[in-house]
C-alpha cells in the first residue's frame, strides 16, 4: 500500500521516497594503494543493531532502527582485501570501516638498474 503525501498545492507521490532517502544511511567511499575506507552517518542506530560483513569481494552493511526499520547495503570490493584486519567503529552516530589491501594484490614498486 502506497501513502501519498499531501502538500500545500496536492499530493507530492515524490515527497516519501525523498524522506525515505534522507533517514537511511549516507556512505562515503574512498580507496587508495593501502586499501578502501567507508564512513556512514548511522545517528540512532544502536551499534548492537549494526552489522558488517565481507564475503569474497563484496562489503555488506546492515542495520536496523525501532520504527524506521531495516537497510541494507551492498559494494563489490575493487582488490581483494585481508578480511581478519578489517575494522568497524561506530561513534558518534559515524560508522567508519576500514579495509586493508591484501599485501599480495599491492602495487609494488620495482626498481630500476642500469644496464
Amino acid at each position: 500500500m502506497v501513502f501519498w503525501t499531501r502538500t500545500m498545492t496536492g499530493l507530492d507521490p515524490w515527497l516519501e521516497f525523498r524522506r525515505i532517502e534522507r533517514e537511511w544511511p549516507q556512505f562515503s567511499v574512498q580507496t587508495d594503494e593501502q586499501g578502501l575506507r567507508l564512513r556512514g552517518l548511522v545517528p540512532g542506530f544502536a551499534i548492537e543493531n549494526l552489522e558488517v560483513s565481507v564475503s569474497g569481494d563484496v562489503l555488506t552493511v546492515s542495520g536496523k532502527r525501532e520504527s524506521l526499520g531495516e537497510f541494507e547495503r551492498s559494494w563489490k570490493l575493487p582488490f581483494p582485501v585481508e578480511t581478519e584486519k578489517v575494522k568497524a567503529i561506530a561513534r558518534d552516530g559515524v560508522l567508519d570501516i576500514e579495509l586493508p589491501r591484501a599485501s599480495a594484490d599491492m602495487p609494488r614498486k620495482i626498481q630500476v638498474q642500469a644496464g
